[in-house]
C-alpha cells in the first residue's frame, strides 16, 4: 500500500523488495510493518532451476531461528510465495520440516515458470498478468547467468482481461 491504513499519510519505506513490499512506517502516526513470523534473510543462490535462501523464524518462545531452504521454482516472487506458504503451514499448526522438504519438489502450474523441452530444447514459459509481474519477470531474466533467448508473446483474450494498457 502507498498510504497508511490508519491515517492516510503516505508511508516512508526504508527498503523495497519489489512493488509495494518492504519496510514501511507512517511518519504521522507511527504505524509500521510488524516483524514477520517468517522472513527471507538472505538469497544464497538463484537460477533457472530454483533458489536457495536463508530463512528466519520467530519462535513461540520469543527466540529466532534460521535455516537454509531450497525452492524448486525460480525468481524472487517464488521465494516470497514459498515464505508465505511456510507461514500459512505453520499457522495451521503443521510441522515446519514437512513444508521445507516439500519446497524442493514443487513444480509450476501451467505457464507459471513452467519448463518443458520440445525436441530436447529446454523452454521456460513465464506467464505475466500485470505490471508488477512483468517487472519481476524481467528482473529474473536480467539476473540469469546463463545464455538464453527470449520470446515475448502477447494476447488480448477475454480470459486474461482486455486491458493491455500496462
Amino acid at each position: 500500500a502507498r498510504y497508511c491504513i490508519r491515517c492516510g499519510t503516505e508511508y516512508h519505506y526504508t527498503y523495497h523488495t519489489y512493488a509495494h513490499l518492504g519496510g514501511f512506517v507512517c511518519p504521522h502516526c507511527g504505524y509500521a510493518r510488524t516483524a514477520p513470523q517468517v522472513a527471507v534473510e538472505e538469497i544464497l543462490r538463484t537460477g533457472a532451476d530454483g533458489s536457495t535462501v536463508r530463512l528466519g523464524f520467530a519462535e513461540p518462545d520469543g527466540s529466532r531461528s534460521t535455516c537454509t531452504a531450497d525452492i524448486a521454482l525460480p525468481a524472487l516472487y517464488n521465494i516470497y510465495n514459498a515464505a508465505a506458504a511456510i507461514g500459512a503451514f505453520e499457522a495451521a499448526g503443521l510441522p515446519r520440516a514437512d513444508i521445507l522438504s516439500s519446497l524442493t519438489k514443487i513444480s509450476s502450474s501451467f505457464g507459471r515458470m513452467e519448463t518443458f523441452a520440445p525436441d530436447g530444447v529446454p523452454v521456460q514459459m513465464i506467464l505475466i498478468k500485470n505490471p508488477a509481474g512483468a517487472n519481476q519477470s524481467l528482473e529474473y531474466l536480467c539476473g540469469l547467468d546463463e545464455d538464453f533467448q527470449a520470446v515475448f508473446c502477447l494476447n488480448d483474450n477475454i480470459a486474461d482481461g482486455r486491458d493491455m494498457s500496462w
